[in-house]
């Protein structure tokens, strides 16, 4: 009796493993649908549409899993995958509540990042243009804290508007409540194609989002979402760029209808006509001109010719460094997802190279930031007030010196007067005068820093002079110029901007700059602010 007995648990048990893979092939799988536009959305006819709901009813044919959906917002998706009321969710990222909770697919299925947008009316040109600006924001995301450290970084305060789901902060968007929204670059393509915005090309928290069940359960479901997906990129391997330019892509841009083509084509026409016309008849005129009318003409279009070259390469030097930021980060971003999620499979070798790259894109970022505050100074209108040069020179004295310095100069500050000028901009002179100073002064045996100041000439005279490395008195000439150095970066780090600054700034202020020096015995800077009379301050 006790043989038969085992004889039937054993054909039971038979039966079970049998049926099994049957039973798996022919089961009702229970989906999270969250509303995101363009991953799991409705068709304009109420239809259920979407890049993972697309993607996921293939695979379901193909292993013949019947799919049953449950309509919820996410966080409660997420709630009823945990819980187990729902079998499946799609659109998870990895570090959405890390591998504690769930398990994830490993095939790829989309990857995407943070990213900033803006109402089409708000002006951008720089993270600092968003200097007290309202940002609709997502309480808790990855995309929301990084976006903030980002700004925070840039010494950039912005106004976070904040909301508990994407659905509420898109529609906050659009009614116009904020002027700007961080999303996920997949969002961004949706409003792009539905609104008329401004795109800042923002890049951050790159992300790779998949398929998640509960640890330890369904691993049949991730099992056959891999077996799917593998056989889709496979056998149709263009299936899946298909679902991504259907729905996650901005629309293609169209060529211009041909009359618009044929209408410009006659304006450009009648404008060189008018134009050879112009200066036809001005040379008429000219040639009829007195010497000395056509002595000052000329010299006042050479000034404009001058001005506007000035004004173009300053906006030139300011658009290139503004949009080499963008890829740098991304750089820097994609760098960053490599070590932390990929780590593991670089040698110490691959790592090294990996940190070099950052490094560096970290070095070209603070030479862009020094080539944009050149070029705003440039611009910049001055704020004119009395400047009390004296207090001053104590406060960057205070902020230049570091643990490695202080106590270690002998620092002398004689008779600095009061000056007429912009005091931010002045600040920033005498900031990079006398970090300047500390630096090239650290290898000396004796370190010390003497400024000075008087009034002479109608002009109020400053210097700072350094017991440092010195210069080569024969390229005094070459210290003022932009990434011009007279040593190397290894041994005195710096982006070679500092000086440029200082001269831009003095000239503006109707000032010259100049420097003294030699090698080994230290160096001298001097700089000169007209004196302005109390009528001229009025």
């Amino acid at each position: 009796m006790r043989l038969k007995s085992h004889n039937a648990n054993l054909g039971w048990l038979f039966l079970l493993i049998l049926a099994g893979p049957l039973w798996a092939g022919g089961r009702v799988v229970r989906v999270g649908f969250p509303v995101i536009p363009g991953i799991y959305d409705y068709d304009k006819n109420g239809r259920r549409s979407g890049y993972f709901y697309e993607l996921q009813e293939m695979i379901a044919a193909k292993q013949g899993w019947t799919l049953e959906y449950i309509d919820a917002p996410w966080d409660r998706c997420v709630t009823m995958l945990d819980s187990g009321e729902i079998d499946l969710l799609g659109f998870v990222g990895r570090d959405f509540t890390g591998d504690r909770l769930f398990d994830y697919n490993r095939e790829s299925v989309i990857a995407t990042w943070g990213s900033l947008l803006l109402q089409s009316g708000v002006a951008y040109a720089g993270i600092e243009s968003l200097q007290g600006r309202t940002i609709a924001l997502v309480r808790g995301r990855n995309e929301t804290n990084e976006f903030l450290q980002f700004v925070r970084a840039a010494n950039t305060t912005v106004i976070p508007i904040y909301s508990d789901g994407a659905d509420s902060q898109i529609k906050s968007f659009v009614a116009k409540k904020a002027d700007g929204i961080v999303l996920p670059s997949h969002l961004l393509v949706f409003l792009m194609k539905n609104g008329s915005y401004t795109d800042t090309h923002i890049v951050f928290s790159p992300r790779a989002y998949g398929f998640a069940v509960k640890t330890g359960t369904n691993a049949q479901l991730l099992d056959g979402i891999d077996l799917g997906l593998r056989e889709i990129k496979d056998r149709s391997p263009g299936t899946l760029q298909q679902l991504k330019r259907r729905y996650l892509e901005a629309p293609e841009s169209h060529a211009l209808p041909l009359w618009v083509l044929i209408l410009l084509f006659f304006l450009v026409l009648v404008g060189i006509v008018a134009l050879i016309f112009i200066v036809t008849l001005r040379f008429q005129v000219g040639k009829h001109t007195l010497a000395l009318t056509r002595q000052r003409d000329e010299l006042q279009r050479l000034t404009e010719e001058a001005e506007k070259a000035n004004k173009e390469l300053e906006s030139f030097s300011y658009s290139v460094s503004h949009d080499l930021r963008a890829p740098l980060r991304a750089i820097d971003g994609y760098s960053h997802f490599l070590i932390e999620n990929h780590g593991d499979k670089l040698d110490e070798d691959g790592k090294r190279l990996v940190e070099r790259i950052r490094a560096n894109t970290l070095k070209m970022e603070g030479l862009i930031a020094s080539l944009l505050n050149l070029s705003r100074v440039g611009k910049a209108s001055l704020a004119y007030e009395n400047v009390d040069m004296y207090a001053m020179v104590g406060a960057v004295l205070a902020e230049a010196e570091t643990e490695e310095t202080r106590g270690t100069f002998k620092i002398s500050v004689v008779s600095l007067p009061d000056a007429w000028g912009d005091a931010t901009l002045l600040r920033q002179v005498w900031y990079n005068l006398i970090s300047n100073a500390f630096k090239y002064s650290m290898r000396s045996a004796v370190r010390s820093i003497e400024i000075r100041g008087k009034v002479e000439g109608g002009e109020c005279r400053y210097s700072v002079k350094d017991s440092g490395a010195g210069f080569d008195p024969a390229y005094a000439d070459k210290l003022f110029g932009v990434f011009q150095r007279l040593h190397s970066a290894t041994e005195y780090p710096g982006t070679g901007v500092g000086l440029a600054t200082v001269q831009r700034i003095v000239h503006r202020h109707g000032g010259s700059v100049r420097a003294e020096g030699r090698v080994g015995e230290g160096a001298t800077f001097f700089f000169s602010i007209p004196v302005r009379t109390l009528e001229a301050r009025s």
